[in-house]
């Protein structure tokens, strides 16, 4: 293991500590921001899953409102139609809260985004996956190292104490 952890620090031009522990670090930093950039993308297609659930709500109840519209006896559509009016009225709400006075995108274009935030997603996880595996793999020479350093001055402390009793 310590032969290993040798020939890649050299490959690596790494056998300088400083070197070494600047490395970790910046990994850890990557692997930090890629993380959150991926929470992010994560966010967005939830974002994207409510509005596209949100629209086919709408379009759903949106024939049976131009029904009550239209009705001559809306008292009795109303009654009979009671909860897919509610439901219309509060999707119609939740989706003027999410857009404002925005007109209300296409499901088409929901669609197409969110296939775009899945592509996104997909190559930030490859781009995560490979440096997690470094960050894991610098951090364990790390752990070597100082494995290595600490048995070291152990045998060390050793070796001194059984010559200044002698």
């Amino acid at each position: 293991e310590q032969a290993k952890t040798f020939r890649f620090l050299s490959e690596n031009d790494l056998l300088d500590s400083h070197n070494l522990d600047g490395a970790y670090a910046s990994l850890t930093e990557q692997f930090r921001a890629s993380r959150e950039s991926m929470k992010e993308t994560e966010r967005q297609i939830k974002e994207q899953n409510n509005l596209i659930r949100l629209l086919a709500q709408y379009y759903k109840g949106r024939d049976t409102y131009r029904s009550y519209r239209k009705s001559k006896n809306k008292k009795k559509f109303r009654k009979e139609h009671r909860e897919e009016l509610e439901m219309y009225n509060q999707v119609q709400k939740d989706l003027k809260e999410i857009l404002g006075e925005e007109r209300f995108p296409s499901m088409q274009k929901l669609q197409q985004e969110k296939k775009r935030l899945l592509e996104q997603k997909k190559e930030q996880y490859e781009a995560y996956r490979s440096v997690r595996e470094e960050w894991m793999v610098i951090g364990k020479i790390i752990n070597n190292r100082d494995s290595f350093l600490q048995k070291q001055n152990t045998a060390g402390r050793g070796t001194r104490s059984n010559t200044d009793l002698e």
